[in-house]
């Protein structure tokens, strides 16, 4: 598969580092991996993102030409690492003796062809580089798109049908967000308070897996984002976009890490709102 999905985290960002449930949607911000099938001598591996930025990745990769362009910019909280980490993780499955000395040095000789058999589990790996620990999630979902409900390191698709009756919809604050800085710099908080985020993402499960309306889903996005907001994660600006839209009986949250990226909701079909931009649920062939 040489295009992948951005994600969107729902419910559960945080909390899922402490084993607790998170829930996660592919969207169709589509990037694409391109590839030289010649025999290559020389070792070029780059990403580009949509804002112009160029990321060197050559350090992963040995004897291949291959540049991934990502459908949004980097540090934009949609998975970009994750869509990269998977992007080598399936072309390291069949071309082991490609894998450069960045990733040589996480992986035992002797299990290599098994860990490169899983390609999520190599994409976690991978992606462990760019947030020094990830949970998972993300790799999960961009690999396995719809909607996941992933814990402690497993996942299963849940039926998102009912989602598709409202208009998804997302913000872009503009902000640059760096994953691994964001976790070694967020507000300490004891296992009760991930308790009670993990309760949300419990009772958003069983919600989106059936008929629900938009007054059932809005108490617990707004419930999520205030905790985010007690964890310290969530700017100003993002969180005056939010009032913005409570003001209109809409209610939002961060994606994703915080400290930047994007808003999502979820509103009626006919509602239009400024700078808000429609997504779909990207669903795999």
């Amino acid at each position: 598969m040489n295009t992948l999905p951005a994600k969107i985290i729902l419910f559960g960002e945080h909390s899922v580092l402490k084993g607790h449930k998170c829930i996660a949607a592919a969207i169709n911000i589509l990037s694409k991996q391109e590839l030289v099938n010649d025999r290559v001598e020389n070792n070029y591996c780059v990403v580009k993102d949509t804002v112009g930025n160029v990321f060197d990745i050559s350090e992963y990769t040995k004897n291949t030409n291959m540049t991934i362009n990502l459908g949004t910019r980097l540090g934009s909280g949609l998975g970009s690492s994750a869509v990269i980490s998977v992007f080598l993780s399936q072309y390291f499955k069949n071309n082991p003796q490609k894998i450069g000395s960045k990733i040589e040095s996480l992986l035992d000789e002797t299990n290599k062809k098994i860990i490169c058999d899983d390609t999520i589990d190599l994409a976690r790996r991978i992606e462990d580089n760019f947030h020094g620990k990830s949970s998972g999630i993300d790799v999960a979902i961009v690999k396995t798109c719809g909607v996941i409900v992933f814990q402690n390191g497993r996942f299963r698709t849940i039926v998102s049908d009912h989602l598709n009756k409202y208009k998804f919809i997302i913000f872009d604050s503009g902000l640059k967000k760096d994953t691994k800085q964001i976790y070694l710099s967020k507000k300490p908080k004891d296992d009760t308070f991930f308790d009670k985020m993990n309760e949300i993402a419990v009772k958003a499960e069983k919600l989106i897996q059936n008929d629900f309306s938009l007054k059932d889903l809005y108490p617990l996005l707004r419930e999520n984002h205030e905790m985010l907001r007690e964890l310290g994660v969530v700017p100003e600006i993002m969180h005056n976009e939010v009032l913005k839209l409570r003001k209109m009986g809409i209610e939002a949250k961060i994606t994703g890490a915080g400290c930047g990226g994007f808003l999502f909701t979820f509103v009626e079909k006919d509602v239009n709102i400024d700078n808000w931009t429609e997504v779909k649920i990207f669903k795999c062939d």
